[in-house]
């Protein structure tokens, strides 16, 4: 995109193109990328897929801009190619048959540039069509080419972080049922894609960045997670929604709907944390390492750390995908890098009574998902809330460790839409 995009909402950088308000909409050789569109599409060039780049350009010195900005921003490899004289976007579609092609919906000029739609018909149906918003990155598409392939996108919609809202993605047919997506505590969004793609079929998916990651910046004052959570739903106009949350985002979706009971559907909760718990000393030495590379000047290493120990990537017999591991490491850095706010944070909204003391009278439905790996706190946290929840089941996850929706998401994705389908009729 424009340099000019950089910091503007989806909206208004659509805006800066149509209105031509931006001088930087014509300068070729300074387009940025879009959101993290390099580290999506590295992940799946490491399972295998060959990238061509399309360029809208036919001068060969635009097109050799388009080629650099690729280079210099790391773009993994892969040929830029062009339309030649007389040729339609959908004949240079067809002559280089590509098994997907990825596009954005041309908002700005008109939905007649789509590119798909110039593809004769009767080669369409060897090309699978993917239209994302413009602007809009492809952050939210699945990581898994097995999942990219039948990967059929609802459009989605997301508003910006500010003082009253954090980031958020909604995606799926508006008016069904709704599920929120909390993240664990060292990713972000991004952890969910393969959930975004599989339960947006039939419900509205609203995929959130809790405060101090992704997109949502810290605001001064105590950090209230739960109230996020409301402001989202009430933007949406969504009444009452299912919350899925991992670990850090389990316990802002348990506390939600402590303080919220009639808003919240049902939980499901992933290895999730809870407010005052006494963790072990290996969890307390744990953090002590990562803090003190951190202190160090070493933010990677201490990312790095984080990942692979939730993760359990050293384990014995372990094989983790690579990709996995930085998706974690480029969250945390991601979140490390955010703006302080001044005055910092004074720590999260208390609750009155404890959480402890109010879980007999939560009684929606919820499932906790376990992961036999996973680290004996978390064990013990999940057997605990099983215990003082009227209304719970639990699930166990074999051979996998903090993060099962990362870890195996086919298998997941069917556990969750089993329980909340079974629940929702």
């Amino acid at each position: 995109m424009h340099r000019g995009a950089v910091g503007q909402t989806r909206e208004q950088r659509v805006s800066q193109v149509r209105d031509g308000t931006d001088e930087t909409v014509r300068e070729f050789a300074n387009y940025v990328p879009v959101e993290k569109a390099v580290e999506k599409l590295r992940r799946w060039q490491e399972q295998g897929a060959e990238l061509i780049y399309l360029s809208s350009h036919r001068n060969r010195d635009d097109v050799a801009k388009d080629e650099a900005v690729l280079a210099r921003h790391g773009f993994p490899h892969g040929p830029v190619v062009a339309r030649a004289a007389g040729e339609t976007y959908g004949e240079m579609i067809a002559r280089e048959r590509p098994d997907i092609l990825i596009e954005d919906d041309c908002e700005s000029i008109g939905a007649d540039e789509i590119a798909y739609s110039q593809i004769r018909s009767d080669r369409r149906d060897a090309i699978k069509s993917i239209i994302v918003p413009e602007f809009g990155g492809i952050d939210h598409l699945p990581d898994s080419l097995d999942t990219l392939m039948p990967f059929e996108p609802n459009h989605c919609s997301s508003a910006s972080a500010g003082p009253d809202l954090p980031w958020y993605e909604a995606c799926g047919p508006e008016g069904a049922d709704a599920i929120v997506l909390l993240h664990a505590g060292i990713a972000d969004s991004r952890m969910w894609a393969n959930q975004v793609a599989a339960f947006s079929d039939k419900f509205r998916v609203v995929n959130v960045d809790l405060r101090g990651f992704g997109r949502s910046t810290l605001l001064s004052g105590a950090v209230n997670r739960e109230g996020d959570v409301e402001a989202t739903l009430d933007t949406e106009a969504i009444d009452r929604a299912w919350l899925v949350g991992s670990s850090l985002g389990g316990q802002v979706a348990l506390e939600f709907a402590l303080m919220k009971p009639g808003r919240a559907s049902g939980l499901v909760l992933v290895a999730p944390g809870v407010r005052d718990w006494r963790w072990s000393q290996e969890l307390v030495e744990h953090a002590a390492r990562c803090e003190a590379a951190e202190e160090a000047g070493d933010v990677r290493g201490a990312a790095e750390l984080q990942a692979r120990f939730w993760l359990q990537a050293d384990g014995p017999g372990r094989q983790i995908e690579p990709h996995l591991v930085e998706l974690l490491v480029d969250a945390q850095l991601d979140a490390y890098a955010l703006p302080e706010p001044d005055p910092r944070p004074e720590g999260s909204v208390p609750l009155d009574p404890p959480v402890g003391d109010r879980l007999p009278t939560l009684t929606v439905p919820t499932l906790i998902i376990l992961g036999t790996l996973d680290h004996p706190d978390m064990l013990e946290i999940g057997s605990m809330l099983v215990r003082e929840l009227p209304n719970a089941d639990l699930h166990m996850m074999s051979d996998v460790a903090h993060l099962p929706p990362l870890e195996r998401p086919d298998e997941f994705n069917a556990v969750v839409l089993t329980f909340i389908e079974a629940r929702s009729a």
